[in-house]
């Protein structure tokens, strides 16, 4: 999930820090020079750098966006879940409906391994928010981790439909075999089955379109 926006039309990540490093030692406080430091470092891979940059921003506007977006992606990238669920839950607590929010909450559950209460937060995503692909797709994957191949296959079918992509397809293939359906797992593969959501039951019909 890279996140990129710049108020300004700056070529690379390097020269935005540069940029932003040179408006900021004339006056630390430019909002706009530290969300888009923020940025240039979370895509550079220097991500506590980039974390101090958005505490900055936060301090001054805890409600940012951007700035509390890029501080929750550069946690996830240091493997600081717990970390983004407290971040989230502080959020949350003011904007409860926020998918986003929701769904990276979601994402951290999944990481720490505890996939039902993950599966909870992308449920809750995808009430506000029903063809948000990242819900589905994770929700997909904690399904197939908890072994629930049939429901994982469901919801693989449903971000199919908003968007067909060989990564889904293999995924899709994959839960396919765990049920032992070799054809259906072949044909998955190559994309060319996308089951109707309407139509599954516990046998799981599989339909071709």
């Amino acid at each position: 999930r890279r996140h990129t926006r710049f108020k300004c039309d700056w070529s690379s990540d390097v020269c935005s820090s540069d940029l932003c490093q040179s408006i900021l030692d004339s006056n630390p406080r430019d909002l706009i020079a530290l969300q888009n430091m923020g940025n240039a470092l979370l895509n550079l891979g220097r991500y506590k750098e980039a974390i101090l940059i958005c505490d900055k921003v936060l301090q001054f506007n805890d409600s940012d966006e951007y700035s509390i977006k890029n501080k929750i992606m550069a946690l996830e990238k240091l493997g600081e879940y717990d970390s983004v669920i407290l971040l989230c839950n502080t959020i949350l607590s003011k904007n409860p409906l926020n998918p986003w929010l929701l769904n990276s909450k979601g994402l951290a559950y999944n990481e720490l391994g505890q996939h039902d209460a993950a599966i909870s937060f992308y449920d809750m995503t995808l009430k506000i928010d029903p063809k948000n692909i990242t819900a589905l797709l994770n929700k997909a994957n904690s399904l197939f981790f908890l072994e629930n191949y049939v429901e994982a296959i469901q919801n693989y079918d449903l971000a199919q439909k908003i968007e067909n992509n060989n990564k889904i397809s293999l995924a899709k293939s994959e839960a396919f075999l765990k049920l032992g359906k070799e054809d259906e797992a072949f044909l998955a593969a190559q994309g060319l089955l996308i089951s109707r959501s309407e139509e599954h039951t516990s046998e799981l019909p599989v339909t071709l379109e």
